[in-house]
């Protein structure tokens, strides 16, 4: 609920939050145009994006080896085609076309959770690859407690350790897990208001 009422009063100020178009809106539109050529452009177009944004993406794609080039159109722009295989669910990758840690990390810990009737740091943890630190797990799951998708159980016996479960309403929320966002701004406590009025939000590195 606090997340909740920022974000109201910010908007009470004028301000507009962005959310970057993520792989889960860019992928499916080149799901969509598989064994069709496709520039960035064609991409921005039809999810409201920006060039930079459908450009970024595929070129990590690229990289990833799920997108290749296929030579210029008539107005010398880029053209793309996807490869054989076309994942369903959208690959979140970073700059090096390799899976993004947080992403991996985030999925893990979400689909983990929705699996276990109660869990604690420790328990869930146990579940999870040894390549994810118990740290950026418990700043996973401090972000989800901090937006309510989880129930604070306290701490139970025999452990003593706080537990938590998740809200029933997010059991069948889907896959793909709840990204943590920031959004830096300047306040001027002079005027007391905030002088940004479009800000730019962004993934926060787990």
């Amino acid at each position: 609920m606090n997340a909740i009422r920022k974000i109201n009063h910010l908007s009470e100020l004028g301000v507009t939050i962005n959310i970057p178009k993520g792989p889960e809106v860019i992928w499916p539109a080149i799901r969509e145009r598989k064994g069709r050529g496709f520039t960035a452009r064609d991409i921005a177009k039809a999810v409201d994006a920006t060039i930079d944004q459908a450009e970024n993406y595929i070129l990590r794609l690229v990289k990833a080896g799920l997108v290749s080039a296929a030579g210029f159109d008539a107005a010398r722009e880029r053209v793309f085609q996807t490869g054989p295989h076309v994942p369903h669910l959208p690959p979140v990758l970073d700059r090096r076309g390799q899976e993004d840690h947080t992403h991996r990390l985030t999925e893990a810990v979400w689909r983990t959770a929705r699996m276990m009737k109660v869990f604690s740091l420790t328990l869930l943890s146990s579940q999870l690859d040894t390549s994810y630190s118990r740290d950026a797990v418990a700043r996973y799951l401090h972000e989800l407690e901090k937006a309510g998708y989880l129930i604070d159980l306290g701490a139970r016996e025999p452990c003593g350790e706080k537990e938590w479960k998740v809200k029933p309403a997010f059991h069948n929320a889907g896959p793909l897990p709840p990204r943590p966002m920031m959004a830096r701004f300047i306040y001027d406590p002079n005027r007391r208001a905030v002088t940004n009025r479009v800000l730019e939000a962004e993934e926060v590195r787990l």
